[in-house]
């Protein structure tokens, strides 16, 4: 493995803001908040502070590839992920999400999948049938004030592919 899969698996793995500093004539020194301490003793690193250099955020990179990346067409591709996974990630950007739970089994293969939803105030009636009629399994939890609907909570469970 080179230095740059290694820093791209640190910061994936340990969830670490990882960055890359570079100097125009190619000298790279690999950076980490986390690290600053032990860095600040290291003569080299400040050695390499008192040249230009430019820094270069990995952390941003994989956010952003994550964010603008078709993970479903291109997770078989990739192998970085599997669809269960893919399906998992695109629940998580839906709006007004309010919780996931997954059941997984022995192996950590995910089997179940429940998305829990909240809606202050339904603005229709008609809005709980739509709810009802468009998500196949799961439980909904209504609060009523004055005969009116005012809170909803969805619970979608779903099977992954």
């Amino acid at each position: 493995m080179n230095l740059l899969s290694l820093l791209l698996a640190e910061a994936i793995v340990k969830r670490k803001h990882m960055a890359l500093m570079v100097t125009p004539d190619g000298g790279i020194y690999p950076f980490s908040l986390e690290d600053l301490d032990e860095l600040n003793q290291d003569d080299s690193f400040v050695q390499f502070l008192e040249k230009t250099y430019v820094s270069v955020s990995l952390t941003e990179i994989i956010k952003k590839f994550i964010s603008d990346f078709d993970i479903k067409s291109s997770s078989n591709k990739l192998m970085l992920i599997n669809e269960r996974e893919a399906q998992l990630i695109k629940l998580l950007h839906e709006e007004k999400l309010e919780s996931l739970t997954v059941h997984m089994d022995d192996c950590n293969v995910i089997q179940l999948i429940e998305a829990k939803k909240s809606y202050d105030k339904l603005d229709k009636e008609s809005r709980l049938l739509d709810l009802i009629m468009k998500n196949g399994y799961q439980t909904i939890e209504l609060k009523t004030q004055d005969g009116r609907i005012v809170q909803c909570k969805n619970i979608r469970k779903i099977k992954p592919i």
